[in-house]
């Protein structure tokens, strides 16, 4: 039943016996319905039909967004067995859904694995709600885009994508609405062979009942070498992004406070077995293709500024603090430089507060004189701190030329040495021997499979 606020209703009062039991039905319905919310509060606040929080066990390479209510409201799998090697982790994905009441303090909680071989801690096991954003669904505006902006959401070219993994909660949740959960056993290197049980307990403010999933945890008799054992064998390079995560969290990039921020993400990603680090050597070294409400999109870690005779001086602050920290943390013995050859073709620099472009051409006189004028600097500081070693120019699709590669090869530090490169490259075929000039090469793997015969002579 609902309770009315400030309404003129009351119960009537009479001689009349008819009316007196009239209201004295009103006034125990009143009070049971008073009892009804406080024992069940989620029962009450359903406009119809019976409540439930209902969960599912589901597929981990699906996205369970709104648009899937229905399909997790029909959705009943409780039980399900994961493969892990030692030293690795077995994932899975749970789906919930409000279904038709709104539910508040909800949590999620791992027990400990069990088994004949004996007990995995619950501290190996992370339970972590899944929430959603609104992402572009439009054209892709870059390469070269003078907008270089995500275009006004106009209420069709945005889509749900249900991408981000929070904390572990307790979280809630409105009426109708679908949450799923990512779940992880982590399988100590230690641990002894053989089948483990674990349960994840879902419980929420007014719930008679917890969910409660089963998992069965096959751990084989064989160990996953530490991703630093096997970097030089296999190697997941992402590029990192530091500036976006100063402007979402509104901090100064490179303080304190943003390389806190910074830690936790980089932690996954040397503990995935990535440790070659992205810096910027040009503003807006990818022109269109990053975002940002700022006027610059993706900054250069290296402050170009212009003097009043017509030279650049070189500020490295921001560059030397992000390599410090990746350095700190087991990251950066491969510094990929972005880039002399960038997107926009042009020399980027700050000259009385202003940034400036001045457009090149690879390999002209003027190309030649202001990146030799740079790598010089850049080698020479880079040598001061240790890096140069570990650091490569970084040249992508579309700036690869022997123009490009002559000018790195003809700059070198006092031993004799240039920088080394990183190229990523899909015309392999028409550029093969600057394929080979390529210190660090990638190839797109739509581009490999395309031409499989002339992949395997470049390999």
């Amino acid at each position: 039943m609902r309770l009315y606020r400030g309404s003129s209703r009351h119960i009537p009062t009479s001689s009349s016996p008819q009316l007196a039991r009239h209201g004295m039905r009103l006034l125990c319905a009143l009070i049971l319905g008073i009892a009804v919310m406080a024992a069940d509060p989620l029962a009450a606040r359903a406009e119809a039909g019976q409540p439930a929080l209902v969960g599912s066990i589901v597929d981990t390479d699906t996205q369970y967004g709104q648009s899937r209510l229905s399909e997790v409201e029909g959705l009943s799998v409780t039980e399900k067995t994961l493969s892990a090697w030692k030293n690795d982790r077995a994932t899975s994905e749970i789906a919930l859904a409000a279904k038709g009441a709104a539910y508040e303090d909800v949590t999620a909680s791992a027990s400990d694995l069990t088994g004949p071989a004996g007990t995995i801690s619950r501290d190996n096991a992370t339970v972590r709600f899944i929430s959603s954003t609104k992402a572009y669904n439009g054209p892709y505006l870059g390469y070269g885009s003078t907008t270089r902006a995500v275009p006004a959401d106009n209420g069709s070219n945005r889509s749900e994508s249900v991408d981000i993994i929070n904390g572990g909660g307790p979280t809630s949740l409105e009426a109708n609405e679908v949450r799923p959960i990512w779940v992880s056993f982590k399988i100590p290197k230690d641990a002894a062979a053989g089948a483990y049980t674990a349960t994840i307990t879902v419980t929420a403010s007014g719930m008679e009942a917890p969910l409660t999933f089963t998992y069965t945890i096959n751990v084989a008799d064989v160990t996953l070498p530490d991703a630093s054992e096997f970097k030089d064998t296999f190697d997941i390079e992402l590029w990192q992004y530091p500036y976006s995560s100063a402007e979402y969290y509104g901090v100064t990039p490179f303080s304190e406070e943003h390389k806190e921020i910074l830690r936790s993400g980089l932690e996954i990603y040397r503990e995935m077995g990535g440790h070659a680090i992205t810096a910027t050597i040009s503003e807006d070294a990818w022109d269109g293709q990053t975002y940002s409400a700022n006027a610059v999109h993706y900054p250069s870690m290296v402050k170009w500024t212009k003097q009043a005779d017509g030279s650049f001086s070189y500020d490295f602050t921001d560059f030397d603090e992000w390599v410090t920290l990746c350095r700190s943390m087991g990251l950066g013995d491969k510094i990929v430089l972005y880039s002399i050859a960038p997107w926009h073709n042009s020399f980027t620099y700050w000259e009385n507060g202003t940034l400036k472009r001045e457009q090149f051409t690879p390999g002209s006189e003027r190309y030649i004189e202001v990146w030799t004028d740079f790598l010089n600097h850049m080698i020479d500081h880079l040598m001061d701190k240790g890096w140069f070693d570990d650091s490569y120019v970084g040249i992508d699709e579309r700036g690869f030329s022997a123009a490009a590669f002559d000018l790195i090869d003809s700059v070198k530090n006092i031993h004799g040495q240039s920088l080394k490169t990183a190229g990523a490259m899909d015309h392999f075929i028409n550029k093969h021997d600057l394929a080979m000039r390529v210190t660090d090469l990638n190839v797109g793997d739509t581009a490999a499979a395309a031409s499989p015969a002339a992949f395997t002579k470049l390999v």
